[in-house]
């Protein structure tokens, strides 16, 4: 956590504090008002002065980045072998794909999709916080599958940290994992 801290002074360097929250200073700190328009404003609330009437700004810097795996995939106990290939044994077994979708501080958003052929996407996941290490994303073979008796999908998880520049999010925060596997009947 970085606090800045913004003090005023007249032309003979004597201290001069402002006129938000019970300080009887001869100007006022106004912030961009969220809910206005670009031209907006409101004063900067009392969270963000301190005691002498100064205005104070307290942020944080994380520049950690985010982690996306995708371990395997798993029918049962059957393991997707390097090829991607997958056997199942009947529509009402599990498949299970292991993800991890983390950040040290959880300061992250992802998205996990599970796509089949051309159709697109026939599962999926997502959250605002870190996930277990690794965490599951279960479902039937019929659900994945639908009406296809075999098929080929793609899975794809995307961290976005939440590291802001001002100007924009720090994209260079956030990787993304890719892993493909085929339901095949044995």
């Amino acid at each position: 956590m970085v606090t800045l801290k913004l003090e005023m002074f007249n032309d003979a360097g004597a201290h001069v504090q402002c006129n938000n929250a019970g300080h009887t200073g001869p100007f006022t700190f106004l912030f961009p008002d969220p809910s206005g328009t670009t031209n907006d404003s409101t004063n900067a609330p009392a969270a963000n002065i301190d005691a002498n009437g100064d205005l104070v700004f307290r942020v944080r810097v994380d520049n950690n980045s985010t982690v996306a795996q995708l371990p395997g995939v798993t029918a049962g106990t059957a393991h997707a072998d390097d090829c991607g290939m997958l056997h199942y044994s009947s529509s009402t077994q599990l498949v299970t794909i292991d993800y991890v979708a983390t950040h040290p501080n959880a300061f992250l958003n992802w998205n996990l999709s599970v796509v089949r052929g051309s159709h697109g996407q026939v599962a999926g996941a997502s959250g605002t916080t870190s996930s277990l290490n690794p965490d599951h994303l279960v479902n039937a073979a019929s659900v994945l599958l639908e009406s296809c008796p075999q098929a080929a999908f793609a899975v794809n998880l995307y961290c976005e940290a939440r590291a802001e520049s001002g100007y924009g999010r720090q994209s260079q925060y956030g990787p993304s994992a890719t892993i493909a596997f085929a339901l095949i009947t044995p």
